[in-house]
């Protein structure tokens, strides 16, 4: 493949099919500004996107590997939807794990992709903020998201005049506590 040339997807599919360097060497350069903007958009860094697309790579070139893979869409529309779809995960991973803070004094262990410096401060930053919020609405998202307990349960442990207006209460909670971690 000329790496001056414009491919189709067809034939893009191909030569990454076929193994060729210059063909992932293109679905590269054109999947990475993309893909950098949305996990820019969405908490991450440059080397996160790249670590992603390498990711992506190698299921991709796997995928191709399969007889009966088909390919319904462009090389770099599936690569992106592999790479959103893996960052999202983690993005839900590092939320489950700041979560799991909240009601320990033990060192809590964050998702593998963080260096251990980054964890021990991520952890001291959710903890000064959750710190900052009121005792009724750490009591609140301590049920809820550490203990699972449903919003009835809570209801009747904590004397709220209704379910909704115990979500609202909740809502606002994790608004504040958001707004005090950023």
């Amino acid at each position: 493949m000329d790496p001056e040339s414009n491919p189709t997807n067809e034939e893009l599919t191909n030569a990454l099919r076929k193994g060729e360097t210059k063909a992932y060497e293109k679905l590269y350069c054109k999947s990475l500004p993309s893909l950098i903007r949305f996990v820019h958009l969405n908490n991450g860094q440059d080397e996160d996107a790249q670590d992603l697309l390498q990711e992506a790579s190698v299921v991709l070139f796997r995928k191709l590997l399969q007889p009966d893979f088909v390919l319904t869409c462009a090389p770099s529309t599936y690569i992106y939807s592999i790479c959103r779809k893996k960052w999202l995960y983690q993005l839900k991973k590092r939320k489950l794990a700041i979560i799991k803070i909240i009601d320990t004094n033990d060192y809590i262990d964050i998702p593998d992709y963080l260096p251990e410096e980054e964890d021990m401060l991520l952890e001291k930053r959710f903890r000064e903020a959750f710190e900052q919020l009121d005792a009724s609405c750490q009591e609140i998202l301590r049920k809820f998201y550490y203990l699972n307990q449903s919003l009835e349960e809570i209801a009747q442990s904590i004397p709220y005049s209704s379910t909704n207006a115990l979500k609202v209460k909740k809502f606002r909670c994790m608004q504040k506590l958001k707004d005090v971690f950023n």
